[in-house]
Order: structure tokens, then C-alpha cells, then sequence
């Protein structure tokens, strides 16, 4: 319809309707492309307000694993160290109550705090420019490079970990049978292992390697912090007493 009065007009070399005519095209022509901008222009923000949600929710997730685990971890240790030092002065027993389950805190292993599925959907889709903080950007990248790390170091410790994990886990099975149906030779034995060089260096190998662990989460939970100080979120304080300080 348009373009058929466009070409009436030159005909007619009514120059002047010719002009208007192109001026309405035009000024529909930017129109458009100005509805088409604002459209994925709130199609973005709707989009990183969905995201930023999403983020919240995963990095609440991984402080609360974070948080979780050093306290875990710190509760284990001084099982430990307190295991270690009754080995040395040859005061462990089987008759001592709750000494499995002690030896079992002593001999335990904690799982990471996890990655962000957001922001590998993120990094997949190529949505990174949606989140137009710089800060938030960098915190993420942050906190999944520490991630991709704490992930390889951990299997390292855990390697370590269970060369020793056996010989403790056969004294809790044994620890386990009443001790009215020992053979007559069982109970100096267990004893014997009990306050032995096997067990006291299988402990503190569990003890070293739970203190490179433990420090790896607390600097888990500090980049997890600064992402989440970043979408405007509290955080506990990295450094304070991360049992009253749990949400």
C-alpha cells in the first residue's frame, strides 16, 4: 500500500508527499527496531533477575556445606588429636565406651561444597554479559577456578587418606563384637593394636590431611562469601566461629 503511494507520488513528481512518505518509513523502520531493542532489552534484565535468584539460592546452598563441613571437620580433629595423645601415654582400651564411634569421628572424611550449577549454566550459554556487575563476574570466576582445585587436592587427600582408613576400619568392626565372645587371645591383641605405632600414624595422617581439607574449606566459604557479598547478600564472617554464625 505504501510503496504503491511511494511510486503514485514519484509519477506525479510530488516531491514533497514523496519525502513524507519516506520519513513515515523510516521513522517505522526505528521505531521497530526501538520496540525490538527494549524487548530483549527487558527480556535481559528478566533473565538476570531469574538468574541472580537462582545464584542466591546455590551459593546459599554451598555456604551452608561449607559451614557445615568445618565444623565437622574441627569436631573431628580434636577427636583425633585426643586419640593420638591416649595412644601415646598407652591408656586405650576396648572396654573404654564409645571408643568405635570415637575412632570412627577420628577416621571420617567430609564432601566438597559443591560447584554452582547457575553459573556453569551460565558459562555454557554464554550468559555471562547478562550479569553486567563486574564484581559479581569476577567473584564467580573466582569461586569456580578455587572449586575446580579444591576438587583435584581433595582426591590427592583422600588417596592418603584411605591407604590408612583399613587398618582403623578392621579395629572398629572388632571394637564392635561384645567383648564377652573373645577368643582368650582377642582382647590382648586389640589392645596391643589399640596403643600401637599403626594406629597413632594412621591418625595423624588423618589429622594432616583434615587440616590442609579444613583450610580449603574456609577458603571455599571466603570466595563463596564474596559472590554472594556481590549479589547483595549477607554472608557470615570468614575468620569468625562458624557454628554461631550458621544460618
Amino acid at each position: 500500500m505504501l510503496l504503491r503511494r511511494i511510486t503514485k507520488h514519484v509519477k506525479d513528481q510530488n516531491w514533497f508527499a514523496v519525502g513524507i512518505d519516506f520519513a513515515i518509513v523510516v521513522v517505522g523502520v526505528f521505531m521497530g527496531l526501538q520496540v525490538a531493542n527494549w524487548n530483549e532489552a527487558r527480556t535481559d534484565m528478566q533473565r538476570s533477575a531469574d538468574l541472580k535468584l537462582r545464584l542466591v539460592q546455590d551459593f546459599r546452598t554451598i555456604e551452608e556445606n561449607a559451614i557445615r563441613n568445618i565444623n565437622a571437620i574441627t569436631s573431628w580433629q580434636t577427636v583425633s588429636q585426643a586419640i593420638g595423645d591416649e595412644v601415646l601415654a598407652g591408656t586405650l582400651s576396648p572396654s573404654q565406651p564409645e571408643l568405635a564411634n570415637r575412632l570412627f569421628d577420628a577416621s571420617s572424611w567430609t564432601l566438597l561444597p559443591g560447584r554452582s550449577v547457575t553459573f556453569t549454566e551460565i558459562i555454557s550459554q554464554g550468559d555471562m554479559d547478562i550479569l553486567k556487575s563486574t564484581e559479581l563476574r569476577d567473584a564467580l570466576l573466582d569461586f569456580d577456578s578455587f572449586a575446580v582445585l579444591h576438587h583435584e587436592s581433595n582426591l590427592a587427600l583422600i588417596d592418603t587418606f584411605l591407604e590408612e582408613l583399613d587398618f582403623v576400619s578392621r579395629l572398629i568392626v572388632i571394637l564392635n563384637i561384645p567383648e564377652e565372645q573373645y577368643r582368650s587371645d582377642f582382647a590382648s591383641d586389640i589392645a596391643a593394636d589399640l596403643n600401637g605405632r599403626d594406629l597413632y600414624v594412621a591418625v595423624y595422617e588423618f589429622v594432616n590431611a583434615r587440616e590442609i581439607e579444613l583450610d580449603s574449606q574456609r577458603r571455599s566459604l571466603e570466595h563463596a562469601c564474596a559472590v554472594l557479598v556481590a549479589l547483595e547478600q549477607n554472608c557470615v564472617a570468614v575468620g569468625a566461629d562458624t557454628a554461631e554464625s550458621n544460618p
